[in-house]
């Protein structure tokens, strides 16, 4: 519940960074390192705006944000028993669902506010699994893709209803589904 017209832009974003390591020994069993199999880096960002209006004690909005961002690239190295490199497996995956959501709040007291939204959520998604053999001798082989799927249209709808109740200035606890 806001009290003037209002609006909002969130940009956020995050860093994921995995390796996967595995120690390699050298002939006379003492260890000589990590051997790398698995390097993934990914970087999401997330832009939402929402407009609310208030009139009395009821506020509309209406506002867009990703629900679901499925960019992902994931990089095996397989290695044979000499640690030489053999392969490299490849998954990408790009896409995104969003929603536009249509909501209200009503204020039943000065400390409890009800609200709820109905969203939209449309998108599409590309999914990509690929190898890469390494022959003998070092030279890079030619790129083999196993599956290659392109989803599109998907969509769907939902209703999310809360309540809030507010404990004092900047404390309050709430319940959704």
């Amino acid at each position: 519940v806001v009290e003037k017209p209002k609006i909002d832009f969130l940009l956020s974003s995050f860093y994921l960074r995995e390796d996967r390591t595995f120690p390699t020994y050298d002939d006379y069993y003492s260890k000589a390192g990590e051997s790398l199999y698995v390097s993934n880096a990914n970087t999401y960002g997330f832009p939402s705006f929402a407009v609310a209006y208030p009139f009395k004690r009821l506020t509309f909005a209406l506002g867009s944000s990703p629900v679901i961002d499925y960019s992902y690239k994931y990089l095996e190295i397989v290695r044979d028993t000499s640690y030489v490199k053999k392969n490299e497996n490849i998954i990408e995956r790009k896409g995104c669902i969003s929603a536009i959501s249509l909501g209200f709040a009503y204020r039943l007291s000065e400390k409890i506010r009800l609200g709820a939204a109905f969203n939209s959520n449309s998108g599409n998604y590309n999914d990509k699994v690929s190898s890469v053999p390494f022959p003998s001798g070092g030279a890079t082989g030619t790129p083999y893709i196993y599956s290659q799927e392109t989803i599109n249209g998907l969509s769907g709808t939902n209703v999310t209803a809360g309540l809030s109740y507010y404990v004092r200035n900047r404390i309050n606890i709430s319940f959704n589904y």
